[in-house]
């Protein structure tokens, strides 16, 4: 039996409260690695800005969400008139798919950064990835006005064939941005400790936590965000009423990328 939207609602929402608290203890511990460094190159400071623009869209992201779910289950009466979750053509729900799109983009340009950085600046990583964050940031774009053209509050998303190919394209770009960047920082780490045990024969695990643990964790985040997303698809897809918990899961999981200022031992650019 379908959970009720109503109660899909209440438990996206508490769920989107959780990683909030915990993204913002990230963002804390992340705030003080980086301001507190002796020094502070230019990417240092553009990384503090990045993660207080992105913690700040997060938080907006979350009030909106709360503030809207208030007035449909206390004042609107959401237990047990379900339709008012229906609605999907509001200004709130343009303003968090703009917010969403903002921190997407960040989200996904930091983690290509990243990895154009580990493949010594790469032109072909470059151009690979503009095309992608373009097309992510034109999809976006049309997504939020498709959806506040449309002539009619539709009844549920899935109805409009135009805004469910915008959603789609728009998931399908982002996941295959941070499926690109992931392969291509998994490969740098994977050769860079295959080397070192190579020289000093040291167990290949050994080496990995010893040297490049924080980037074996941005690995299994960037593949935990990858899967979520395709999970998010197949849910658009089948036009199930799980799309809200995701979303709501993912407007909270965007700000990972930023959240790990580190140093790795074959770059000092990071």
């Amino acid at each position: 039996m379908a959970m009720p939207i109503s109660d899909l609602v209440f438990t996206s929402m508490l769920l989107q409260m959780l990683l909030y608290g915990m993204y913002t203890c990230l963002f804390l511990e992340a705030s003080y690695l980086l301001i507190f460094r002796r020094k502070k190159p230019k990417v240092v400071i553009i990384m503090i800005v990045l993660n207080a623009i992105m913690w700040s869209v997060a938080t907006t992201n979350i009030a909106i969400t709360m503030n809207k779910n208030a007035v449909r289950f206390l004042r609107q009466n959401g237990i047990e008139n379900i339709t008012v979750f229906d609605e999907y053509a509001t200004p709130e729900i343009y303003l968090q798919l703009a917010l969403e799109g903002i921190n997407i983009i960040i989200g996904d340009s930091v983690v290509i950064w990243r990895a154009w950085l580990l493949w010594n600046q790469k032109r072909w990583i470059l151009v690979v990835s503009s095309f992608l964050l373009l097309g992510t940031g034109v999809t976006v774009a049309n997504l939020t006005y498709a959806l506040s053209a449309s002539p009619t509050t539709p009844d549920n998303l899935f109805d409009d064939p135009k805004l469910s190919t915008w959603g789609i394209a728009t998931m399908t770009l982002t996941t295959m941005t941070n499926l690109f960047a992931t392969s291509l920082i998994a490969y740098r780490t994977w050769s860079h400790h295959r080397l070192l045990r190579s020289l000093t024969g040291k167990s290949g695990i050994v080496q990995l936590c010893k040297q490049n643990g924080i980037l074996a964790l941005l690995i299994e985040s960037g593949v935990f965000y990858c899967c979520t997303w395709l999970a998010t698809i197949i849910i658009f897809v089948t036009t199930n009423n799980g799309i809200t918990l995701m979303l709501d899961v993912l407007s909270q999981l965007t700000v990972r990328a930023v959240s790990f200022p580190f140093d790795t031992p074959f770059s000092s650019h990071l």
